[in-house]
């Protein structure tokens, strides 16, 4: 968060979130959704999901599935003072690389696993192949095809 839209540590956004959530109801009389919360805050959806789902969390909000899209309703605003006043290290970037990390662990896995298989496709059809020669040159000649 640190950077993006004056969001100083975890604290504060917490806080600035619980903010837009309660003018959000004032004027419309009814729950936000996260989209609605980001585009108050004028933030992306995936950190409004993020900040929303690290307050859920901590039980400060509640997400509710609809039918369409979830609602967000407050829970105890007094578990805000439970957040750091800091974040740690630039979480978000250290989240991100740790799922860059086993992307790219998985990718690998995954072609070596291709290269497996290719292998032993290559080999059943070039023992498949050997088989049929060998059966060919052992073919006994058909009484048959003499007549």
């Amino acid at each position: 968060m640190n950077g993006t839209k004056g969001f100083e540590g975890p604290y504060e956004s917490g806080h600035l979130l619980v903010a837009a959530w309660r003018l959000f109801v004032y004027r419309h009389r009814r729950p936000p959704s996260v989209k609605e919360l980001s585009e108050m805050l004028e933030i992306s959806p995936e950190m409004g999901h993020r900040l929303c789902n690290r307050l859920h969390r901590l039980g400060v909000l509640e997400v509710v599935e609809g039918a369409f899209e979830e609602r967000i309703y407050l829970q105890d605003h007094r578990k805000l003072e439970e957040l750091p006043r800091q974040e740690e290290a630039l979480s978000f970037e250290k989240e991100l690389r740790q799922w860059r990390e086993r992307s790219a662990k998985r990718e690998e896995e995954l072609r070596k696993l291709r290269a497996d298989r290719e292998a032993k496709k290559k080999d059943l059809f070039s023992d498949l192949e050997r088989q049929l020669r060998q059966g060919l040159r052992k073919k006994k000649k058909n009484p048959l095809d003499d007549l």
